[in-house]
C-alpha cells in the first residue's frame, strides 16, 4: 500500500500541474486566421428527419446551413455530474455546448481580458473594466447547443476543451422527441437572453488547433491514475475496518515496531507494541520489547511492570494438586469448621512463596530520552544476531 499511496500523490500533483498549464486561451499571435471570419448561414429547404439516440427518437427540422470557425472560451458537457435539465428532459442528443468567439474579438488580445463560464444552457462573459467591455463585440460570440447521433463526432466534442480552435458545420435546427420535449434555435448573432443560443445538428466537426500541447494528455492520464489509486486506497481502508484480526497481525506490529525503534521513533514503536499487547497479552517477548522502549523513553516504572509481566509469563505455572484426605480425630467432639483455624490434625498449611520483585538498576540522574536518536537498535533484536 505504501507504493499505492506514493502513486496517488504523484498522480494528484501531475493533475494539478497539468490543469494549470493545460487550460487557458492562446495568445492572439496563435489564432488561426480563419477564426477572423464570421459564420456563414444560408437558408435551406429540407424536410424534417428522424435520428435515434439512446433509445429515443428525435425529430430534426433544419432551418439554415451553418459554417462556424471559432475559439472555444467556455464549454459544458451535457452528461456532466451536475447537469440536471438534460437528465430531466431526457435530452441525450445535445452532447455538448461550446461558447465560441470570432472576428474582431480574437484579432486583438481583448478576449484574454474577460472571464467566461457556462451553465447548462448558457454562457456568461464578464469583466470589471467598463472600457474593456465597450471594446468587446457581443455579436461575435455565440453559445452553441451541438447535436449529433454520430459516435465519432460525439467523442471529438467531448475531447474539446477551452482554448481549442474549431470548425463546426451543420444545420441550425429545431428538434424534439415524443416525450413532450422541444427546443428551437437562434438565427441571429445579435439577439441576447433566453432563446439566443444556436442549436446546430452537426454534419462535420474539426479541431483546427488544440491548446495545452502534451499537458492535455498528462492531465487525462493523471486524472485516471489518481482516480484508480484513490479507489484502491479507499477500498483497502474499508477492508481494514471490517476484516477480522488474526494473530499474524501481532507479528507484523512487532516487526514494524522494531523498524520504528531503529529509526529513533520510539513513540511510534510504543504505539505498535501496545496494539500487539492488546491482541495477544500472553507473549512475554512483546512485554520485553515494550519494556525496552519504555526504558528508552525514560518511563522506568512502566519498564519495570512490563519486565515483571514478561518474567511471570516465562515462569512455569505450578500444577494444582488435590489434597489427600485427612484422618479425622475421633477424640474431637466436633469436626473443625471450615471457618476455624486449621489444626494439627488437618496438617500444617504451607506458607505462600515470597513474591518476586524485579529491581531495575536506575541511574542516579534521569537519562535523556532517546526517542529522537536515529539508529537506536531495539534490545530485543540482540538475540537475532549470529
Amino acid at each position: 500500500m505504501r507504493y499505492v499511496k506514493i502513486a496517488c500523490q504523484v498522480f494528484l500533483l501531475l493533475f494539478l500541474v497539468s490543469s494549470f498549464f493545460g487550460e487557458g486561451l492562446p495568445a492572439a499571435s496563435d489564432i488561426d486566421p480563419r477564426i477572423f471570419a464570421p459564420p456563414v448561414q444560408e437558408r435551406v429547404q429540407m424536410a424534417p428527419f428522424t435520428v435515434r439516440s439512446e433509445d429515443v427518437d428525435y425529430t430534426i427540422t433544419p432551418l439554415y446551413s451553418y459554417d462556424l470557425h471559432g475559439l472555444v472560451v467556455s464549454c459544458h458537457d451535457s452528461d456532466g455530474l451536475f447537469d440536471y435539465y438534460h437528465k430531466l428532459w431526457g435530452d441525450t442528443l445535445n452532447v455538448k455546448d461550446l461558447c465560441v468567439l470570432w472576428g474582431s474579438n480574437v484579432q486583438s488580445d481583448i478576449y484574454t481580458k474577460l472571464n467566461y463560464s457556462s451553465g447548462s444552457y448558457t454562457c456568461y462573459v464578464s469583466t470589471p473594466n467598463s472600457d474593456i467591455w465597450r471594446r468587446f463585440d457581443t455579436s461575435e460570440l455565440s453559445n452553441n447547443h451541438l447535436l449529433t447521433d454520430d459516435p465519432a463526432i460525439a467523442a471529438a466534442l467531448r475531447d474539446t476543451a477551452v482554448g481549442d480552435q474549431v470548425r463546426i458545420r451543420g444545420y441550425l435546427s429545431q428538434y424534439s422527441h415524443g416525450q413532450g420535449f422541444e427546443r428551437g434555435t437562434s438565427i441571429s448573432r445579435t439577439d441576447t437572453g433566453n432563446g439566443a443560443c444556436e442549436t446546430i445538428f452537426i454534419t462535420g466537426y474539426d479541431v483546427l488547433s488544440r491548446y495545452g500541447g502534451p499537458w492535455r494528455a498528462i492531465r487525462s492520464v493523471s486524472s485516471f491514475g489518481f482516480a484508480a489509486t484513490f479507489l484502491i486506497l479507499a477500498g483497502w481502508f474499508v477492508y481494514g475496518l471490517f476484516r477480522p484480526e488474526s494473530l499474524a497481525d501481532v507479528d507484523k506490529f512487532v516487526e514494524r515496531a522494531a523498524k520504528r525503534a531503529e529509526k529513533g521513533d520510539m513513540r511510534g514503536a510504543l504505539a505498535l507494541l501496545n496494539k500487539a499487547v492488546d491482541r495477544n497479552p500472553d507473549r512475554s517477548d512483546i512485554f520485553t520489547a515494550r519494556a525496552a522502549v519504555h526504558s528508552a523513553l525514560g518511563d522506568y516504572h512502566a519498564a519495570d511492570m512490563d519486565t515483571a509481566r514478561a518474567t511471570a509469563l516465562d515462569e512455569p505455572q505450578p500444577l494444582t494438586q488435590r489434597p489427600s484426605p485427612m484422618r479425622r480425630d475421633s477424640s474431637a467432639a466436633q469436626p473443625p469448621s471450615i471457618d476455624d483455624e486449621p489444626s494439627q490434625s488437618w496438617g500444617p498449611a504451607a506458607p505462600p512463596p515470597p513474591p518476586r520483585r524485579h529491581t531495575a538498576q536506575r541511574p542516579a540522574q534521569k537519562a535523556p530520552r532517546q526517542a529522537d536518536q536515529a539508529g537506536f537498535r531495539p534490545p530485543w533484536l540482540d538475540g537475532d544476531e549470529s
